[in-house]
């Protein structure tokens, strides 16, 4: 299950799987392909996060490539803390975007724990 994570609804049966995350690393970014669970195959992605390193930026694609759900962009306010910008298109379901900004926040912990998961 490594660069995996997996989304239940209730407990961690196969059949309440909501949907899988498998990450893979690309230019200057990391990216996550989202398999929702009728894609048993997984040959081709139905979501798709762009994690950027530099700015902070996330953005969430559907499998055409074209449809953006969110955008997560990242300032400091005058007191230098980070804050998140987070603009979700109508008609998204928050909880999953919620759902996929958490998996999002816990790979990049792991990033500065020292040690890959």
């Amino acid at each position: 299950m490594h660069r995996r994570r997996q989304a239940y609804k209730g407990d961690h049966h196969e059949h309440h799987r909501i949907f899988t995350v498998k990450k893979t690393r690309g230019h200057k970014s990391l990216r996550y392909d989202v398999y929702m669970a009728s894609n048993m195959t997984e040959s081709t992605f139905n979501y798709r996060v762009y994690d950027n390193f530099k700015d902070g930026t996330s953005i969430i694609f559907a499998q055409d490539k074209v449809t953006l759900h969110i955008q997560v962009t990242k300032q400091k306010d005058v007191k230098k803390e980070e804050k998140f910008s987070v603009s979700v298109s109508p008609n998204v379901d928050k909880a999953f975007v919620s759902a996929l900004l958490i998996i999002r926040e816990e790979v990049r912990k792991s990033r500065y724990k020292g040690y890959e998961s």
